[in-house]
């Protein structure tokens, strides 16, 4: 009779990180894609789970819309009405989308520049899926969007706080300075405005998977960029775009900026805009 085998040693678990940090600097975890613009420098950030609003409770009543508050920037002739509900559920979509980084990030710059109360408001009294989506956590930033509910968002904006396109150009340029991860920050000091500006270009589409920009023309002091066949934009989203291109200009360390709208914008889907600098 043989002598028995001694029991094996159960061995230890290993440790498992969970943090992407922690894992092996060469991989990349499966849940992960590229930013819009980190992709141009090969960052990464989590991918979100985009909710359908579908599966948003209803509304029972439909939201008011106030008659605005106060804000820096006074209110012109050129202040815009926040859709009704019963209009948006007539409108035929476009088919173009925008990114929900473009929604969450305009919500933030407001609520710098006017304040955590004016973000509130804009969120309560948006009306239809829209204002659903932004009151029941629908809306995420990585999501794609209906163009159409980006318009609403900017119409309840102008109504809410009473807002023009100069105002709306400095909330642009807020959601810009926002949306820019710190990395990309510290590469653009080492940029020109217009090797800055092309390299926005081309992450243009992980915003709006409509229309294309282009950097026409440059110089030592100054640029003209264009923006073509962009489904869906009207003046307040165009001024919108034009701070966000204002940033990106100033973030290359230049001063004086002056943004000039060449031409287009409005509710047409191209606009040519030239930027100065000393």
């Amino acid at each position: 009779m043989g002598v028995p085998e001694p029991p094996k040693p159960k061995r230890r678990p290993s440790l498992q990180f969970k943090s992407p940090l922690l894992q092996g600097a060469n991989t990349l975890p499966e849940d992960l894609e590229p930013s819009p613009l980190a992709a141009s420098l090969r960052l990464r950030v989590a991918r979100p789970t985009t909710l359908h609003p579908a599966a948003l409770p209803e509304s029972n009543s439909e939201p008011r819309i106030a008659s605005g508050v106060s804000s820096a920037i006074p209110a012109t002739s050129s202040t815009m009405v926040a859709t009704r509900p019963s209009q948006m559920a007539a409108r035929a979509l476009s088919g173009a989308r925008s990114k929900g980084i473009n929604f969450t990030t305009v919500l933030e710059s407001i609520e710098r520049i006017y304040g955590a109360d004016a973000s509130k408001r804009v969120r309560d009294e948006t009306p239809g899926e829209l204002g659903q989506a932004l009151r029941y956590g629908g809306l995420v930033v990585g999501g794609w969007y209906p163009m159409e509910w980006y318009q609403d968002l900017w119409q309840s904006v102008a109504a809410v706080l009473a807002i023009d396109e100069a105002a709306a150009r400095v909330i642009g340029h807020g959601s810009a300075e926002i949306g820019v991860h710190k990395v990309y920050r510290m590469f653009s000091r080492l940029a020109s405005p217009a090797m800055l500006l092309k390299v926005a270009a081309s992450a243009f589409n992980g915003y709006y998977d409509t229309g294309k920009l282009h950097v026409r023309a440059e110089g030592r002091t100054c640029l003209v960029a264009e923006w073509s066949g962009c489904t869906g934009f009207n003046s307040l989203i165009w001024h919108d775009t034009l701070g966000g291109a204002g940033y990106f200009v100033e973030s290359t360390g230049v001063t004086g900026v002056k943004l000039t709208l060449v031409g287009g914008g409005g509710d047409q889907d191209w606009m040519s805009a030239e930027a100065r600098w000393r």
